[in-house]
């Protein structure tokens, strides 16, 4: 599917940015994978737009809930947590 495979994302965070690691597998409309290592949960997809949520371990712990859109090998979207949203940009590894 168009979501499927593993992602870089720089998410635009204070300071500078981040890079996470984003691998995804979709079963229809249901979406699995991992975030910076640890499993996402809530996923969706329609093959374009991607929701999921997950936790964030470093540097420190919360809980985030991210929208993205994909757009061939790109993805854009923006992580919300409680107090703060920033904007994320990445692209698909080669397989």
């Amino acid at each position: 599917m168009a979501v499927d495979g593993t992602w870089v994302l720089r998410l635009d965070t204070p300071g500078a940015g981040r890079l996470v690691e984003l691998v995804l597998a979709a079963d229809g409309e249901s979406l699995t994978g991992t975030f910076d290592g640890e499993p996402i949960a809530n996923g969706q997809t329609d093959g374009a737009n991607v929701v999921f949520s997950a936790e964030v371990i470093s540097p420190v712990k919360l809980k985030v809930k991210c929208f993205g859109f994909i757009d061939g090998d790109t993805m854009n979207g923006t992580a919300r947590a409680t107090m703060m949203k920033v904007a994320f940009v990445g692209e698909r590894k080669p397989s």
